[in-house]
C-alpha cells in the first residue's frame, strides 16, 4: 500500500515494513518494522505522523522513530490531529487521544455505539466531535 509523505515522498507498506521513500533520490530514507498498517495520518506541518494496524496505533516522527505505542482491545475506527497536535482516536468502545510528546495517551469517553472521528475542535471546555 502507498501512503501520503511530505513533499516529494511516499510512505510504503509491504509485508513486514513500513518505507519512507524519497521520489527524487530513488531510495528509502527511513524503514519500520511494522505490518497491517491500514491508515496513516500527518499532522499540519508534516513533522509527525500516526500509523493505524488493527488493533496497535503508532506515533511516529518524520525518521519513523515510535515515540507513542497504544495496543487496543478493540478495533481502531477512525482519528485526526486536533489544533493541539495531539491524536485524537475512536474504538468500538471508547474515544481516546494520544500525545505526539511523551508516553501519554488517555481515554475522554466511553460509548456504547461507533463513532468515527473526522474534526476535533476545542472551544473553551468543550470538545466537538
Amino acid at each position: 500500500m502507498i501512503f501520503p509523505a511530505p513533499l516529494g515522498k511516499i510512505l510504503v507498506a509491504a509485508d513486514d515494513s513500513l518505507f519512507l521513500y524519497d521520489l527524487s533520490a530513488k531510495r528509502v530514507i527511513y524503514e519500520l518494522s511494522v505490518s497491517d498498517v491500514r491508515r496513516v495520518h500527518w499532522n499540519p506541518q508534516y513533522t509527525h505522523c500516526v500509523l493505524i494496524t488493527k488493533t496497535s496505533i503508532y506515533v511516529l516522527d518524520r525518521t519513523l522513530a515510535v515515540i507513542n505505542q497504544q495496543k487496543e482491545s478493540s478495533k481502531i475506527k477512525s482519528g485526526c490531529f486536533d489544533e493541539q497536535n495531539s491524536f485524537v482516536y475512536s474504538t468500538s468502545t471508547h474515544i481516546k487521544y494520544m500525545f505526539l510528546e511523551g508516553k501519554t495517551s488517555g481515554t475522554f469517553k466511553s460509548i456504547e455505539e461507533p463513532v468515527y472521528v473526522a474534526f476535533v475542535s476545542q472551544l473553551g471546555k468543550t470538545i466537538l466531535f
